[in-house]
């Protein structure tokens, strides 16, 4: 009698990686968090990351903005900052409605760790479709703990 031994599957792609995927699909807005770029590249967002079991790349576009390759999809992205917030407008190139997602982030000192945070769309409902209102949205909640979600991390390569 012939036994086999159940073969190991891989295991689904980490939950950080779900994450970054519901941050872009799940809260989607139909304008960036601020129309134009707050500042320039940071050079040290530019290069290859990853996190348990998933990756990006990110790349400059142009003084302002990145692009960003992700679980096979492509991204668009500047610095949006409100309320003394770092955050990024990014933008799904890749599907016909375009639509945006805002992520707060922060950059460990010496460049290699990056956490990326969801903006919470109770407190910026995804309808919101003004500029001025968004802004808004962000300056009366900048200190609310529930603004952003779980953070998930990046290392650099």
């Amino acid at each position: 009698m012939k036994t086999t031994t159940p073969t190991r599957r891989k295991p689904a792609l980490p939950c950080v990686v779900l994450l970054f995927c519901l941050a872009i699909t799940g809260c989607e807005y139909d304008v960036p968090a601020t129309k134009e770029p707050t500042r320039g590249v940071d050079d040290r967002l530019v290069g290859d990351w990853i996190a348990m079991g998933g990756w990006m790349k990110v790349r400059r576009l142009d003084a302002n903005g990145y692009v960003i390759f992700h679980d096979g999809k492509l991204y668009r992205a500047w610095h949006s900052e409100l309320a003394g917030l770092p955050l990024v407008s990014v933008q799904d190139i890749d599907s016909e409605k375009r639509k945006f997602a805002y992520l707060g982030y922060s950059l460990s000192d010496d460049g290699r760790r990056l956490t990326l945070r969801v903006v919470n769309d109770k407190l910026i409902p995804d309808e919101t479709r003004d500029a001025e209102r968004i802004k808004t949205l962000f300056e009366k909640h900048h200190g609310a703990p529930s603004l952003f979600g779980e953070g998930f991390v990046y290392v650099k390569q």
